[in-house]
């Protein structure tokens, strides 16, 4: 089954500045995409597994930027696959952000995202950030779903962060490559794109340590409207 509720749809061409065709080859993108992929795009509910949301790898914040934009963040240092594997971080994300396509403000403005690489290792790297998965990333953020990325923000790069990105660059389009930022462990230097109070502690910001709490909270009180797609 497929969803074809207005708000559903109107992330589509809200994601595609009203272009219908665009929209359209959206949408079919997202849904071939998924059935093509179903171990990675199925959804996995807080009800499911709980432990894998409370890892608090992966999740929105509230608040904004400072153009008015939604933000997320992830932290893959957190993510442990003795937990999960990989594919079910994917299939985490899937909901999550399917959820997030239900918020008008950020269809409009579209979202930017903070990745924190303190303490992700070397040897998590080879793990994770294979060729596989950066190229399942890139194809979410430019071509799967309508979630318009603004910005990337990367936050406390090691040493090694050139090898890191050079397994991501060519996947990426040119426009979302200018797009990302790399701010080390310089906080005011993301501050002039995020504002402190919209920022956890960790982040040189005024709110509570990162956590998922929130946006657990959230998709499982709408876990119902994910049944039968």
């Amino acid at each position: 089954m497929v969803r074809t509720d207005d708000a559903f749809l109107a992330a589509f061409l809200r994601g595609r500045k009203h272009d219908v065709n665009k929209a359209f080859q959206c949408l079919k993108n997202f849904y071939e995409f998924k059935a093509r992929y179903p171990d990675f795009y199925s959804y996995l509910m807080p009800s499911e597994k709980p432990e894998l949301y409370d890892l608090n790898h992966f999740a929105s914040l509230p608040g904004l930027d400072r153009k008015g934009r939604k933000i997320c963040a992830c932290v893959p240092a957190r993510i442990d696959l003795e937990v999960a594997p990989l594919s079910d971080t994917f299939k985490m994300g899937t909901a999550i952000l399917e959820l997030m396509l239900n918020d008008l403000h950020l269809q409009v403005t579209g979202t930017v995202v903070i990745f924190d690489l303190a303490e992700f290792s070397i040897i998590q790297q080879a793990r994770i950030a294979t060729p596989t998965s950066a190229w399942h990333l890139a194809m979410i953020a430019q071509d799967k779903i309508p979630l318009r990325v603004k910005a990337v923000h990367v936050l406390n790069q090691p040493f090694y962060f050139s090898a890191l990105y050079a397994v991501f660059r060519p996947f990426l389009k040119k426009k979302l490559r200018k797009r990302i930022y790399l701010h080390g462990s310089d906080m005011s230097s993301l501050h002039k794109h995020i504002a402190p109070e919209n920022l956890p502690v960790e982040w040189g910001g005024h709110r509570e340590s990162f956590t998922a709490k929130l946006t657990k909270t959230l998709l499982h009180l709408n876990e119902h409207k994910f049944k039968g797609f």
